[in-house]
């Protein structure tokens, strides 16, 4: 009994080995959440999804990796999936580096404007607004909205967004400026219908006396 009991363990033990068993779905959160207004413009946050096996792009829902020769593996995704940006806190990250603690825009210090040579402008990174330009004062995630979580329909829908299918026009990209100036054409002089092109007057020589 105890010989039939370790051979059903060894087998147990090479199939998950060689992966017999289902394996999590891998997702992958990139990039941090910018701390300015300024930096909104460049922010580079991103997710992507993965075979767990050989980490080749996978799309969720997806329950067997396509590289059946060299990978085949069987994958199982979850319901639920934490925030990158956040860390599943839920807290305005842009906030705690900036040391904010009531959500105010850390460069006026909630003043909304800032002095100088006796002048009061309109802070430029909260536009007088008093407030953090990333959570806008609620001090929460602005990528999770302050519910530390994703569900698998939303995290698919992040993956779409970051990884457009070819072809499709970013709506974020701004078209570049066309910045060389048209020459202007040269006009041809008009050829005239039914006349000869006139040949150049050759000069007379001098006569002689």
């Amino acid at each position: 009994m105890r010989i039939k009991t370790a051979l059903v363990l060894v087998v147990t033990l090479t199939l998950a080995a060689c992966g017999g068993g289902k394996q999590k779905g891998v997702v992958k959160f990139k990039g941090s959440t910018p701390n300015t207004s300024l930096a909104v413009k460049r922010d580079n946050r991103a997710v992507s999804s993965h075979c767990p096996k050989c980490d080749d792009p996978l799309k969720i829902d997806e329950v067997r990796c396509p590289k059946v020769k060299t990978c085949g593996a069987k994958v199982e995704w979850d319901s639920t999936y934490t925030c990158g940006p956040c860390g599943g806190s839920g807290v305005c990250q842009a906030c705690v580096w900036m040391e904010n603690q009531k959500g105010q825009c850390y460069a006026c210090r909630g003043e909304g404007f800032i002095a100088y040579q006796g002048k009061t402008p309109d802070c430029k990174n909260c536009s007088g607004k008093k407030v953090c330009p990333i959570c806008a004062g609620t001090q929460k995630c602005d990528y999770c909205k302050g519910r530390k979580m994703f569900d698998k329909a939303e995290v698919m829908a992040l993956v779409e967004k970051s990884n457009p299918p070819d072809g499709a026009a970013d709506p974020a990209a701004k078209p570049e400026a066309d910045t060389k100036k048209a020459e202007p054409k040269k006009e041809e002089p008009k050829k005239e219908e039914g006349k000869a092109p006139e040949e150049p007057k050759k000069e007379e020589a001098p006569k002689k006396e």
